[in-house]
């Protein structure tokens, strides 16, 4: 949002000339009788020849340049008049374009007695009057909810963020822009570059014709206005690339511009919904309470029905939304958005133009679900796995922040053994499997060199670059371990441990496990187990526990369900699941 200008002479006609593109083109769309009376301020000698109505639109447009031209070169005071009538009488100005003007004419109430003579003064009753004081209003609550978002985002990607390894950059996410199936009676409703300042969207096309890959910052630029729709399988990063995407614009950053109102809502947390909702409801009440009262809450919603263009909806997770959008012929009638509608219909309306055309969404799901959204959305792109490298990066800097004394050169064997082990390596393309991997790597490589039946005497061992025998579980003999140049040689192969997926599962359980703070230290492991031995024991340890896990995990498989409520288990295996890290609260 622009600067508020001081109240000087000179800025005031300054700012008319540097919008004077857009003001045309926003007066040009407004009625006949609001351009009259604007141009009634202009005292009889400059408006004389075009008090009439027009008869063409040309001719209205050369009405309108006349009277910015001489509005332009009038004196101060007399601009701040018009600019602040202009506010006042015109419809559809996009907010950052309003709050500027509104700032250089709201000196205009002091200048008011060196006025030039020839205005028409306002009484408290006129029409100007009335509007000026429900505009003005609901520019401030509508700029104050906005900034009561921002810490709000801020709080919730430092939550998000907190045990990140490494930077969550979107110039560094790649996206592969795929062709749109829109629908042939859907018209491209994208408000044009005056409803939205000169933020000029991108054409629609096939996408199928552009670049293999885009990077995501990129495929997000010239989103405002579309439904834009992004896919990625589970654990791709789709939640957190949308929080990051949020923190971002509360920086004034990225590419979704700051004047817009953000909101950012997850479907998981909409299944919660179980009765209609209006705008309203689902702004105040699901998103950000509002402090103030009812009469703030109206300017708010008003404000925004006014302005759509002026919003940007991150719908997140749409697979995990229980009750799935039918695919229909787009209807053009429009819905109240003061109407309370279930949840499914007031989702439905956002995205098929219905509720607030003209403004922005961004809807997050995996690739299975995109036909409910076909013929609707603007632009579609999925997100691409990681490379090798940007893996092995990952595994150096996953390891680096656990600040283990020898994380360096447990980051390099973790990142061979990873790289050389095909199960791992496919799993480690979506960035939380690969968190998984990293996790399971850990497990393995700090239990071969930590194992507490004989960690002190290895350590002596290491320190004086020799070897010791026993004391591990390699099988029924001694077991060999070389710390040339420090780093420890495994005294396994990566097809002696991940052979199967099975093993790999098994493994990452036994990971998870092992981080158990009430079973931590115990020492009833068996001696001479190998490590497939010794994590089956783990195990069986917590057989119960796994059993009950086992058999949600099926039910979901069977119902489609991958979001869980606390009723679906028994508190006992709940608070275990937490516990270890296998579940994670929402």
């Amino acid at each position: 949002m622009d600067e508020e200008l001081d109240p000087d002479d000179k800025n005031v006609n300054s700012v008319l000339a540097q919008e004077f593109t857009e003001l045309l083109a926003i007066l040009s769309r407004q009625s006949t009788e609001v351009i009259m009376k604007l141009c009634q301020m202009m005292p009889g000698d400059a408006g004389w020849n075009i008090i009439q109505p027009a008869s063409s639109s040309a001719e209205l447009t050369k009405h309108i340049k006349t009277m910015l031209d001489y509005f332009m070169l009038a004196n101060a005071a007399d601009c701040r008049k018009f600019l602040e009538a202009m506010c006042m009488l015109c419809e559809d100005i996009p907010m950052h374009l309003e709050s500027r003007l509104m700032s250089v004419a709201g000196y205009a109430n002091d200048d008011c007695e060196s006025s030039s003579p020839t205005l028409k003064e306002e009484t408290p009753t006129s029409p100007l009057s009335e509007r000026q004081l429900v505009k003005r209003p609901r520019i401030d609550h509508w700029e104050q909810y906005i900034a009561a978002v921002v810490p709000l985002l801020l709080k919730r990607w430092e939550r998000l963020s907190e045990h990140l390894v490494g930077k969550v950059l979107l110039e560094n996410v790649w996206v592969s822009p795929r062709t749109v199936n829109r629908g042939r009676d859907r018209p491209d409703q994208t408000p044009g570059p005056g409803d939205r300042g000169s933020r000029t969207p991108e054409p629609d096309g096939d996408y199928g014709s552009l670049e293999t890959r885009v990077t995501l910052e990129t495929f997000l630029q010239g989103c405002a206005g579309k439904v834009t729709v992004l896919l990625g399988q589970s654990g791709s990063g789709k939640t957190l690339l949308m929080s990051s995407l949020g923190q971002q614009w509360a920086r004034r950053l990225g590419p979704i511009p700051s004047s817009f109102l953000f909101v950012l809502l997850e479907f998981r947390q909409l299944n919660f919904v179980s009765r209609p909702l209006s705008l309203s409801d689902l702004l105040f009440r699901h998103y950000l309470p509002l402090k103030g009262g009812d009469d703030e809450k109206r300017t708010i919603v008003d404000y925004l029905i006014s302005n759509p263009e002026q919003i940007c909806w991150v719908l997140d997770g749409y697979d995990e939304f229980h009750s799935k959008l039918t695919r229909q012929q787009v209807q053009e009638k429009v819905l109240d958005p003061k109407k309370p509608l279930p949840v499914a219909d007031l989702i439905s309306g956002l995205l098929n133009r219905q509720l607030l055309p003209g403004c922005t969404v961004v809807v997050t799901c995996r690739a299975r679900d995109v036909t409910d959204l076909e013929g609707i959305s603007d632009k579609v792109g999925q997100l691409l796995g990681w490379d090798c490298n940007e893996i092995k990066e990952y595994v150096h800097n996953f390891f680096a922040a656990k600040g283990h004394d020898t994380g360096r050169a447990l980051g390099r064997q973790a990142a061979d053994l990873l790289l050389s082990t095909q199960h791992l390596l496919a799993m480690s393309s979506l960035p939380a499997l690969c968190n998984i991997c990293c996790i399971c790597l850990e497990y393995l490589l700090l239990e071969e060199r930590d194992d507490e039946r004989g960690s002190m005497t290895r350590e002596k061992a290491r320190e004086k670059g020799v070897q010791m025998p026993g004391g591990g579980r390699g099988g029924g003999g001694d077991k060999v371990m070389d710390v040339t140049n420090g780093e420890a040689q495994l005294p396994f192969t990566p097809a002696q441990i991940f052979s199967t997926h099975t093993q790999v599962y098994l493994t990452v359980l036994g990971a998870f496990l092992s981080c158990d703070p009430e079973k931590r230290g115990r020492n009833d492991t068996p001696k001479n187990m190998t490590t497939q031995q010794s994590i089956v024991h783990t195990l069986s340890q917590y057989q119960p526990e796994l059993c009950e896990l086992s058999q949600l995990a099926w039910k979901g498989l069977e119902g489609g369900k991958i979001v869980f409520l606390e009723e679906d288990i028994s508190q006992d295996v709940l608070k275990f699941s937490i516990r270890t890290g296998l579940f994670s609260q929402t």
